[in-house]
């Protein structure tokens, strides 16, 4: 017997030869759109600069997929409160960095200091030292915010 629309299901969007669907969502006016990439990266969007498709659409970028940024590995829906909370957890994860990581990212993004003034402050006996603490600092970082990320979009 011939299958119906009911039976069949609907097409929610087309995609094009080597574009895949990361999730899936509901949204309402005022929520942001979370998105994470496979290097830690990061960007929210207002749900509101997205227009609206229809059935089959080829949908909307929302994220420019770069070699510095890597490919989205996950996408959700936020409020305000989940930001708040989301905020409190992620401070929390960042307090678990070793001592001299957090020193070391708060003297050269918050204070604005210079690599010269770093190894003043920290004692290291060469600039190159400040250099290589603030990469291992910054990439440890990185990590942790993406597994924060992915675990909060998977999990909820």
């Amino acid at each position: 017997r011939p299958m119906g629309r009911n039976s069949s299901g609907v097409r929610a969007i087309r995609l094009r030869k080597g574009d895949e669907a990361v999730t899936m969502d509901i949204a309402v006016e005022g929520e942001k759109l979370l998105l994470v990439s496979e290097k830690g990266l990061g960007k929210r969007t207002p749900i509101s600069l997205f227009r609206q498709q229809t059935r089959g659409g080829l949908g909307t970028k929302a994220y420019k997929v770069t070699s510095r940024s890597g490919k989205v590995a996950a996408a959700r829906i936020i409020n305000d409160e989940d930001e708040r909370e989301h905020h409190l957890r992620l401070q929390k994860a960042l307090s678990a960095l070793p001592e001299n990581y957090r020193e070391i990212i708060y003297l050269f993004y918050y204070e604005n200091l210079s690599y010269e003034e770093i190894q003043a402050i920290q004692g290291f006996s060469n600039i190159k030292s400040a250099r290589n603490l603030l990469y291992k600092a910054v990439n440890s970082v990185r990590k942790l915010i993406t597994l924060f990320f992915l675990v909060l979009a998977f999990c909820q």
